[in-house]
C-alpha cells in the first residue's frame, strides 16, 4: 500500500470513527462496565480496545514493530471510569494515529 492509497482508507476510518465516537456518546453513563453476557468485555473494554488497537496499529505501521495492547487497554481501562473520559481518551487515541498516519511517507 503507498501513501495515496493509504490517504483514501484513512478518509474512510475517518467517517468511521466520527459514526463511532456518536455511537460510544449514546452509551448509558451507568452501563459502560456492564457485562450483560457473560464471558465478553463490557462495552468500555470493547471502546478502550478497538481505540488502542488503532493507536498501536498506525505507530506499528510507522515504525515496523508490533506490541501487545494489553497493557495499555487494563491502564485505560483503569483510569476510566465517565463516559466523557471514555470519549476524551477516544478522541486523543485517534489524534494520535491521525499524527502518525500523516507523517508516514511511501519510503
Amino acid at each position: 500500500m503507498n501513501k495515496a492509497e493509504l490517504t483514501q482508507a484513512w478518509d474512510y476510518f475517518r467517517t468511521v470513527n466520527g459514526v463511532g465516537l456518536r455511537a460510544i456518546a449514546a452509551l448509558p453513563e451507568g452501563k459502560l462496565d456492564a457485562t450483560p453476557i457473560p464471558g465478553m468485555r463490557s462495552p468500555k473494554a470493547l471502546v478502550i480496545h478497538q481505540y488502542q488497537v488503532l493507536k498501536d496499529l498506525t505507530a506499528s505501521a510507522a515504525t515496523g514493530t508490533l506490541v501487545d495492547s494489553t497493557p495499555f487497554e487494563e491502564a485505560a481501562s483503569a483510569k476510566i471510569h465517565t463516559l466523557a473520559e471514555l470519549l476524551a481518551w477516544c478522541r486523543a487515541c485517534w489524534d494520535e494515529g491521525d499524527r502518525t498516519v500523516a507523517g508516514l511517507t511511501d519510503a
